[in-house]
């Protein structure tokens, strides 16, 4: 049986919140977001535990070849989130890894990390005190459309790594995705593009009222961990002005697979799922 929520039906956010939002933003809230609101997603040990799973998205991202690139060598996993990534380059064969990010939410698989003994090392802080030329492979897994200032982290990404090591970047959905706006669990997914027809203000006012936030927010930047507005073109753009890089691989996957979408320039940026680098340090 399908249940039609009528407007009263939706409760996000406190009334005094609700008040704040004009007659366009409330429309907004009543028929573009999820109904009752979801919860977020709770951070635990187990959900780092299975590094069965983390190692098969990186095969999923890179490909198995990935782990002839790691065995051995020094790595680095910057923007990594909750380390689950970091665990699994450890397990397959990483000489040691370490894991970095500005937002330290790590703290269970750094305890995992210890519990097996795994040469890995998490810091929660930026690339700055970080020697030159530290690593064999670097990679960003997911991370390149949060970056508040993208082309800043690929020329530190540069400065890393060693000559003729790797740079592995992997980030989707860019900006003009379906879903690029990394709203899972506030905007409903059968409103695809709607952030690029709705304004911003709309969109991150609403998104602050959902989640009972006590300030407003404005940009999509203000979103937990950040969001750059990440193009397709744009990342090629930042690729190509970065010094000392050779790229040895640039792939757009097309939404679904269908790879003759992401071959077409402009139609591309609307029907990319992911993009995909391989740099070498020259």
């Amino acid at each position: 049986m399908t249940v039609i929520l009528q407007p009263k039906d939706i409760d996000p956010g406190t009334s005094s919140q609700k008040s704040c939002l004009t007659f366009g933003e409330r429309l907004f809230l009543k028929t573009c977001c999820y109904n009752p609101p979801r919860p977020r997603r709770v951070r635990t040990l187990e959900g780092v535990q299975d590094t069965d799973h983390f190692a098969a998205e990186y095969e999923h991202s890179y490909g198995p070849q990935v782990w002839d690139v790691i065995r051995g060598k020094e790595v680095l996993d910057l923007g990594c989130g909750e380390g689950g990534h970091v665990l699994a380059l450890a397990a397959r064969g990483a000489g040691h890894v370490t894991g970095l990010d500005t937002l330290p939410e790590f703290q269970n698989a750094e305890e995992e990390g210890r519990r097996r003994d795994y040469p890995v090392t998490f810091i929660g802080a930026g690339t700055e005190s970080l020697p030159d030329a530290s690593y064999d492979v670097i990679f960003s897994h997911d991370s390149f459309e949060h970056f508040a200032q993208p082309e800043q982290v690929l020329a530190e990404m540069t400065r890393l790594i060693r000559p003729g090591g790797r740079l592995m970047i992997k980030f989707g959905p860019p900006w003009r995705n379906p879903w690029g706006r990394h709203m899972g669990g506030t905007v409903r997914r059968d409103r695809p593009w709607i952030h690029l027809v709705v304004p911003e203000r709309t969109v991150m006012r609403v998104q602050s009222v959902y989640h009972n936030e006590p300030v407003l927010k404005e940009r999509y930047a203000d979103l937990p961990g950040g969001l750059n507005k990440m193009t397709v073109g744009r990342f090629q753009r930042l690729l190509k002005n970065q010094d000392g890089i050779r790229i040895e691989q640039f792939y757009v996957k097309g939404l679904y697979g269908i790879q003759a979408l992401a071959g077409i320039p402009v139609v591309r940026e609307f029907f990319a799922s992911s993009v995909r680098v391989v740099a070498v340090r020259i």
